[in-house]
């Protein structure tokens, strides 16, 4: 193999067992949410926190290489 498939496949790995960690400590817990928001409200929340999350794990993922 040669370098650079083991680096992709060491990142896919990675990626698969963090998303398992991730789903059993998410299916562990049971939250509930009330809010007094409008629902447009709660979706461009819940949009703006994901798209901080993205931007932060890319920031962090980009200064890997």
């Amino acid at each position: 193999m040669t370098n650079r498939t083991k680096e992709r496949l060491n990142t896919l790995l990675l990626a698969l067992a963090a998303l398992f960690v991730l789903w059993f400590v998410l299916s562990r817990l049971r939250i509930i949410v009330v809010t007094f928001l409008p629902w447009w409200m709660l979706a461009l929340l819940l949009l703006v926190a994901g798209l901080v999350l993205f931007l932060a794990v890319d920031q962090l993922m980009s200064r890997r290489k």
